[in-house]
This record gives structure tokens, C-alpha cells and sequence, in this order.
């Protein structure tokens, strides 16, 4: 993972690192937290995750590095969900250890075993809008999955005839 250097002295990064996060947050819960607390001009609000599964962390990107020591200010601190949260500039984003891009690539990362949900929305797209079944049994097909149990829902690829629905190698 990438450095999470605290810059101390002038702020010259446009991201801010939030701590003491519930497991529960979501981009929008950190969004109203923004709002709440009058910082704006920020560009995205991304949970961190290990093994898909939230860390209590976030990072949030600012459109400019004038902005970042009043969010800091502001947000250092603050409540969510009865949790206190800590703010830090932090120099660059955490960034996953594989790269994949399209569904073709995740595919491809989910079959060779490099797609391990970590970092910033665990290392995925979507925007908060995948979702992680455990427990299924081994056998059981993601084609099953997604004909049986996932039809009435709108899935990223349906439209093509190409669901994005696979299995993890964990």
C-alpha cells in the first residue's frame, strides 16, 4: 500500500485521511458529515477496506489543497454515528496492489486470485454499489446466482447479456 505520510507543515495535499469511522459509513453518510460540518469542494468520498470488509477508514479528495486544512478543522473530531472521527492530510491515496479495468479485468483478477477487496472501495467500482455474497456453497455457479437469485435487479452488464457476477478465489 502507499505511504500515509501526515503532512505537518503547509498543506499542500488535496487528501484528508478520516479515522474512528463506524464499520457501517458510506460515501453519502461521509457526504452529509461534510455537509454538516460546512466542507465542500471536495470531489470524492471513498471507504477503505481489507478482505471487503470496512476499516473505519476514508479518504476524502479535495479539488484544490487551499481547502484541506479547514476541512481538516472542521472535520477533526466531528461525530458520525456516535463515533468520533479524526482528520490528517495524508500525501497521496492508498492505492490497491492490482489494477483492473472492465468488467473483462475484474473478471480476470477474480480468477486469479488478485482481487482481494482492499484499499480504497476495495478496490473496485461502482461507487458503493457492489455487493459481497459469503457463504455460498463451493459448487454453486455465479451463473446460477445471478438466473436464480439476483434476475429483478439491475445488475451492471444485464443490458449486454453480460451480468458482472463472479466468484472470488479466497
Amino acid at each position: 500500500m502507499a505511504s500515509h505520510a501526515v503532512r505537518r507543515a503547509g498543506v499542500s495535499s488535496v487528501y484528508v485521511r478520516l479515522i474512528g469511522l463506524p464499520r457501517t459509513a458510506l460515501p453519502n453518510d461521509l457526504r452529509r458529515l461534510c455537509s454538516k460540518n460546512g466542507v465542500d469542494s471536495f470531489s470524492h468520498a471513498n471507504i477503505e477496506y481489507k478482505d471487503f470488509s470496512p476499516t473505519g477508514r476514508a479518504v476524502l479528495t479535495f479539488n484544490r489543497p487551499e481547502y484541506v486544512p479547514g476541512a481538516i478543522k472542521a472535520l477533526n473530531n466531528s461525530i458520525l454515528s456516535g463515533k468520533q472521527i479524526k482528520a490528517f492530510s495524508i500525501d497521496q491515496i492508498p492505492t490497491p496492489k492490482t489494477r483492473s479495468r472492465g468488467d473483462a479485468g475484474r473478471r480476470d483478477a477474480a480468477q486469479r486470485g488478485a482481487l482481494a477487496g482492499d484499499g480504497l472501495d476495495a478496490g473496485l467500482t461502482g461507487g458503493a454499489k457492489n455487493v459481497l455474497l459469503e457463504g455460498l456453497p463451493y459448487n454453486i455457479a455465479p451463473e446460477y446466482i445471478y438466473r436464480k437469485a439476483l434476475r429483478t435487479f439491475k445488475i451492471s452488464g444485464a443490458d449486454e447479456g453480460k451480468p458482472f457476477v463472479t466468484r472470488l478465489n479466497k
